[in-house]
């Protein structure tokens, strides 16, 4: 983890899992110290949520929702789109 000075904002940089991550905290390296503390915290006791949880879907249902979304959508074009479901 660290804690450096960009332009006027203080940002901390610090990796969860291989994943890098950077945050502006603010003006004050004070209130940038404490954020990586809190971080570092989170981090430490598996309370770290920033990343998003990726639900696994197939081709075919990707395809699906895709096509739901444009047809419904009521666009002339999308008549001449063939549906296709298995």
């Amino acid at each position: 983890m660290a804690v450096r000075k960009r332009g006027k904002s203080w940002i901390i940089d610090y990796r969860v899992n291989g994943k890098r991550y950077t945050r502006a905290v603010g003006p004050n390296k004070r209130d940038a110290i404490a954020a990586e503390g809190k971080i570092k915290a989170q981090i430490r006791e598996g309370r770290f949520f920033e990343c998003k949880r990726i639900k696994e879907t197939t081709v075919g249902e990707r395809i699906n929702r895709y096509l739901d979304h444009f047809l419904g959508k009521g666009r002339r074009d999308a008549r001449r789109v063939p549906r296709r479901r298995r």
